[in-house]
């Protein structure tokens, strides 16, 4: 099925040439709740962390500019399966997401991975140092940037395309191939950072998180 991108309301800048290339869309990013392939996987998440401790997903899976609904689309892929990691020290949730399954296949079965890290961890911190260096800007409000590093581009060359932010006291890397579409990342990363995080009960002494980054 085709999917029609609806305006998220946030502004891509992008080094080209030694200018700054600025797009926005018209209008703002609604309210959404995570695509329906990771809910029957949320409890996993919530009693993997802290109470409190914000999980941000996305909406839509998209690639190709196609969007797949609840893990199946009409591409050439099998329904997607979700597979949820965490550690405690230090604190990292990891949400991967598997087009076959490992263990049957020999092919790369991973379709993507969402990582969300305390804003202390010093090797996110170093993540989100080297996309702020070497990545392209994207603004999704006055007080949230991310960045962007294209694994497609010449002297990024990788497998995968990463979009890294830090929100919520915490720090969120989202990682897919880089033979899709950049601007599906960047549009499942908008819908993670526009809309609510999922979070499970959290005393009212302990705050919800730190202001914006």
């Amino acid at each position: 099925m085709k999917f029609s991108r609806a305006h998220r309301g946030w502004t891509f800048l992008g080094a080209m040439g030694g200018f700054v290339v600025g797009m926005m869309a018209i209008a703002p990013a609604a309210q959404t709740e995570p695509a329906d392939v990771f809910r029957p996987h949320i409890g996993e998440m919530l009693e993997s962390v802290p109470p409190g401790y914000p999980i941000r997903l996305p909406s839509e899976i998209l690639t190709g500019g196609y969007i797949l609904l609840n893990g199946r689309g009409d591409l050439d892929y099998e329904p997607l399966t979700v597979k949820v990691q965490a550690s405690q020290t230090p604190l990292s949730l990891v949400v991967s997401l598997h087009s076959c399954e490992p263990s049957v296949r020999r092919t790369p079965c991973t379709f993507g991975t969402i990582t969300i890290d305390r804003s202390s961890s010093v090797h996110a911190r170093e993540e989100l140092k080297r996309h702020q260096r070497l990545g392209d800007r994207m603004t999704f409000r006055r007080d949230l940037r991310a960045y962007l590093i294209d694994g497609s581009r010449s002297g990024t060359r990788s497998m995968f395309s990463s979009v890294v932010w830090q929100q919520d006291n915490a720090i969120y890397t989202l990682s897919f191939p880089a033979t899709g579409d950049r601007q599906d990342l960047l549009d499942m990363a908008a819908s993670m950072a526009l809309s609510r995080p999922v979070r499970s009960t959290l005393p009212r002494s302990i705050p919800a998180s730190l202001p914006p980054q």
